[in-house]
């Protein structure tokens, strides 16, 4: 069964020198969603994350479609926190892309 790759980026980033460098990558926090069931018709994904308190806020969540075909985001929900993401976007299939 396909998952759905998922990356938490920061809010704060690291803006390049001006020769285009910071010497310093940007953490993610990188996980799987999978398909943990279904209601009123749409299906429901899940994933677990642990953040270390010194990441930061949650910026963003890169969602990688690792099906054939393409899905729509609804929403994201991040459980243990203040917010939910509301996407309602279509993202691409590996055989689209």
């Amino acid at each position: 069964m396909a998952t759905q790759n998922l990356d938490m980026l920061k809010t704060q980033i690291h803006w390049p020198d001006n020769a285009g460098q910071t010497g310093l990558e940007e953490e993610t926090i990188s996980g799987y969603a999978r398909r943990t069931g279904q209601k009123d018709g749409e299906v429901i994904y899940e994933s677990e994350f642990v953040i270390p308190g010194d990441f930061g806020e949650i910026g963003a969540v890169l969602v990688e479609n690792e099906h054939k075909n393409e899905m729509y985001l609804k929403h994201i929900v991040l459980n243990g926190s203040q917010m939910a993401l509301l996407s309602s976007t279509v993202i691409h299939g590996l055989s689209q892309s």
